[in-house]
């Protein structure tokens, strides 16, 4: 067989790439210096805080650099135990287990739950992880209008049957919009036509909580107000034992860093003690949300535009003056939805959303 040119080998690929160069959908990565960041969802600032890097050191100096294996080949080592322990107490569940990436957590989670008798009920603005999960498993997915129990109750009457295992699926804080999750809605739901529900709750850990006693999985990702890395499921003790020996996510694929646990542990720890911190965070939020003229809201705050041409002119206008705030696009949001993505952090300072704002609002 005659062996293809390398542009011809290739030649696919490059015009995905400059189709999507022409759709102002590519990305890049920047390597630039330090910006004012509005795109970090360290939201408490606790990847900075001196107890949580003291913790990292020590386990560094103690246990090395990496864990070595999956948790299931090697000794059960007692600071995942400690971790896993206090965020369980923390979220007031039975029990809980770590993973390393919410990413990985959420794409073999629902998976690993399923069978050809369970249904997915999955909000139309489920992360991608959630959506791959249940895309991949043996199970039947229908997704339910953004926020709208009516229509998800209206798939329930339709979908739901005997002998049939369901899951409602939503998040407390989407990710891209900033909307809070109608869990009060969904619990109801749950309750009346016998179906689980599973709370992403990536966004809010540490800030707000919903209330587990109603919820039978919790998931998410420590990358937030936890300020690390690596992902978690808490719940029911069953179900907690069921996704340890079926989930590849957890089975096949080395532990967390001790580094990283130790400093996670230390995050949870002193969660109590930052009221002020959490505080100066919603402070934050409505400062930038009045100075843009946008409803009341979480620390998410989207800003829609027209287009993702003008999506990534303006987040380029602000790289140039020193803010780091990303354009959002399709896929990541659904056609006509681009916008620029701002994170407040309680780390901001009300000069630093002053000048972001204005030279937003001047660029327009």
């Amino acid at each position: 067989m005659k062996q293809k040119k390398s542009s011809d080998r290739y030649g696919r690929f490059s015009e995905t790439l400059e189709q999507l160069q022409q759709q102002h959908l590519h990305r890049k990565l920047h390597v630039e210096e330090q910006k004012v960041l509005f795109s970090s969802n360290d939201y408490l600032a606790l990847s900075k805080h001196p107890k949580v890097i003291s913790a990292a050191k020590q386990a560094l100096e103690t246990w090395g650099f990496g864990s070595g294996s999956a948790r299931t080949f090697s000794s059960h080592l007692p600071f995942y135990h400690t971790c896993e322990e206090l965020l369980a107490n923390t979220l007031q569940t039975e029990k809980s287990l770590l993973f390393s990436s919410g990413y990985q957590l959420n794409s073999t989670l629902l998976k690993a739950l399923a069978n050809e008798n369970t249904l997915f009920f999955l909000d139309k603005y489920c992360h991608r992880s959630l959506l791959e999960g249940a895309l991949n498993s043996a199970g039947k997915v229908f997704r339910f209008k953004h926020n709208d129990p009516e229509h998800l109750q209206d798939l329930l009457k339709k979908h739901r049957g005997e002998g049939q295992e369901a899951w409602i699926v939503t998040e407390s804080l989407f990710s891209m919009h900033g909307t809070r999750g109608a869990i009060a809605e969904l619990i109801e739901l749950k309750n009346r036509y016998d179906t689980f529900l599973l709370v992403d709750i990536a966004h809010t850990l540490g800030i707000t909580t919903p209330p587990s006693s109603s919820i039978d999985l919790l998931v998410g990702g420590f990358g937030k107000a936890l300020g690390g890395f690596g992902g978690f499921v808490a719940g029911n003790s069953i179900l907690i034992d069921y996704i340890l020996n079926t989930s590849p996510g957890f089975l096949f694929t080395t532990a967390l860093p001790p580094a990283i646990v130790a400093g996670l542990t230390e995050g949870l720890r002193i969660l109590p003690e930052l009221d002020s911190e959490r505080a100066k965070l919603f402070n934050n939020a409505s400062l930038l949300r009045e100075k843009l003229s946008l409803p009341p809201g979480d620390y998410i705050v989207p800003y829609p535009v027209a287009s993702p041409e003008v999506a990534l002119s303006l987040s380029q206008s602000l790289r140039d003056a020193g803010f780091q705030v990303p354009a959002v696009r399709p896929p990541t949001v659904p056609p006509n939805g681009s916008l620029l993505r701002f994170s407040v952090t309680s780390a901001h300072t009300s000069d630093q959303i002053e000048a972001v704002t204005k030279h937003l609002l001047n660029s327009r």
